[in-house]
Order: C-alpha cells, then sequence, then structure tokens
C-alpha cells in the first residue's frame, strides 16, 4: 500500500495515554482524541489524561477533543420525556465528561478556542422524531429518510452528546510549575511570582486573538 506524500512523514505508533513513557514533551502541534477519555475509568484518569496531552504538545500546540459529555445528553432526554419516551443511558464503559466541570479543572492547561456541537440538530431530530415515528414498529431506522434530512441541517442547540472542543495549551503552564517547585519552603512570594506569571500569560493569549 502506498501512501504517497505521506511516505516518511506520518508515523504510527500504538500507546497508552496514561503512561508517557515513549512520548517526548513538546513534540506534537496537534493532538486529537475521538471517544478516548470517555472509555477511561475515572475522572482522575480523564484529568491524568490531559495534563499528558498538555506535556507532549509544543508551545501553542492545538489539542482536537471529540468527546461524549453529560449536560447535553440530559438536555436530549428532557427532549424525550416530552413524547414520552424512554431515556437514553449511558453505557456501562463509558465515563461521560461534565463540560463546565471539566473546562474549569483544565483552566490552568488550555484555553478554549472553539466548542462545536455539529451534530446537535442531528441527534434531536434522530433521538426524537425519527424515533416517535417508529414506535408502533419498535425498531429505530437510523438509516431513514428523515436521519439523512437531518444530517444536512445547521447545527442548533446543545443535544448532540458527541461534540468538538478546541483547546490551546498555555505557554506558562510548566514555568509556573518549576518556580512552584522552587518556592517550596516560601510560599508566599512562590504565590506571587505564580499569580503574575498566570495573568502575564493570558494577557499575552489575549494579544495573540
Amino acid at each position: 500500500m502506498s501512501w504517497g506524500g505521506c511516505k516518511g512523514v506520518a508515523h504510527f505508533r500504538v500507546g497508552d495515554i496514561l503512561n508517557l513513557d515513549d512520548i517526548c514533551f513538546d513534540e506534537f502541534d496537534i493532538i486529537i482524541t475521538s471517544r478516548c477519555l470517555i472509555n477511561l475509568t475515572s475522572i482522575q484518569d480523564q484529568l491524568k489524561a490531559i495534563k499528558n496531552i498538555h506535556l507532549a504538545l509544543k508551545p501553542n500546540g492545538i489539542y482536537l477533543m471529540m468527546e461524549n459529555f453529560i449536560e447535553p445528553l440530559q438536555n436530549l432526554n428532557n427532549a424525550r420525556s416530552r413524547y414520552n419516551l424512554e431515556p437514553i443511558e449511558i453505557r456501562w464503559h463509558n465515563l461521560y465528561i461534565n463540560q463546565e466541570q471539566f473546562l474549569d479543572q483544565i483552566s490552568n492547561l488550555f484555553s478554549v478556542v472553539k466548542i462545536d456541537n455539529f451534530a446537535s440538530t442531528y441527534y434531536l431530530i434522530s433521538r426524537t422524531l425519527n424515533a416517535i415515528l417508529n414506535l408502533k414498529d419498535n425498531k429505530v431506522d437510523y438509516n431513514s429518510t428523515l436521519n439523512e434530512l437531518a444530517a444536512k441541517l445547521p447545527s442548533l442547540g446543545d443535544f448532540s452528546p458527541e461534540k468538538l472542543i478546541v483547546l490551546k495549551k498555555y505557554n506558562y503552564y510548566r514555568l509556573i510549575s518549576i518556580v512552584s517547585l522552587h518556592r517550596r519552603h516560601s510560599n508566599f512570594m512562590g504565590f506571587i511570582i505564580i499569580r503574575s506569571l498566570t495573568l502575564l500569560g493570558r494577557a499575552n493569549e489575549q494579544k495573540v486573538y
């Protein structure tokens, strides 16, 4: 199989997102996850994975986070309840992410560039109207004409559990960590320096955009 222009450029490796032994710091321009974090077994592991992603990204690196979130699933189930449809349950092997809490927890690592609810309209129509039309048959046709039309409509609202969040790496986090380590026995001065670096870093980020 020929890779054409990608030969010698694209490399594939199998690894563990919770273990960076084979990954260099500041190695990648862009990192993408697709339904990866939701298959970790705890919030602590999800946060550890995010910190590893941050370490592996180059300065100003971009993290494309395609994961599933709790809030839009709740919105979708609220809509389903109006039509007496059963709620959609999270599968046993998935751990959906609380978006608001999660973004707050990683706010010292990344700035949010964009949140794209690209499949919101499709999920609302396919999981409500399409489900209602198939109630008699007790079987949902996900290849129905209605679903095909829904997929072509502009995205509205927040009804798709799966969404894309684009994050940009803050460059000053590692410097803050180093300062914090060296100031372990001088907490007050360390706090002043860290706070100053944080404000300076975010001011610089605002200048970029």
